[in-house]
């Protein structure tokens, strides 16, 4: 295997009339493609680079948005919170003034009934005496002057 001078000189004639048909008939074009992707990388670059400019913006508004709304929230919840407590105590001041009623009624009821059974009782009383009073007299006695002493009486004993 022997390299000659000859093939060589050849190759490099042949390479040199290669490199001038390319750099006559295809350089300018592919220079012009070249450049054109160039310029297209350039341009993908720079739209990426304001992209990703426009995306940190944006997601520097969603945090304040978001923290905006948190503080909204808080705000809305603190309004509901007192609006509740609000509620709670009038109900807890409705239920109070309506358990007052029911005990002043149950109160008053109470009364009602002591004052019927005295009463009664007074009533039954002054019967009874009146009842007494004939058989151990033997004549008919009033019963309102029997009601009148059996009243003294209860007085007298009540005052004791």
């Amino acid at each position: 295997m022997s390299i000659e001078l000859t093939e060589i000189l050849a190759a490099m004639i042949n390479f040199g009339i290669f490199f001038v048909i390319l750099r006559v008939f295809f350089f300018e074009k592919i220079s012009a493609v070249m450049d054109e992707r160039n310029q297209a990388i350039r341009e993908n670059i720079d739209h990426a680079q304001a992209d990703r400019r426009e995306a940190e913006l944006l997601v520097q508004e969603a945090r304040e948005s978001a923290r905006q709304n948190k503080v909204a929230g808080a705000e809305v919840i603190s309004k509901y919170k007192e609006k509740a407590e609000e509620v709670y105590e009038d109900i807890v001041s409705d239920a109070r003034a309506e358990a007052k009623l029911i005990v002043q009624r149950g109160t008053k009821n109470a009364e009602r009934e002591l004052q019927h059974s005295r009463r009664e009782m007074r009533h039954n009383v002054v019967e009874l005496a009146t009842m007494l009073s004939k058989k151990a007299i033997g004549e008919d006695a009033r019963v309102d002057t029997h009601e009148r002493l059996v009243d003294e009486i209860i007085d007298k004993v009540g005052d004791a």
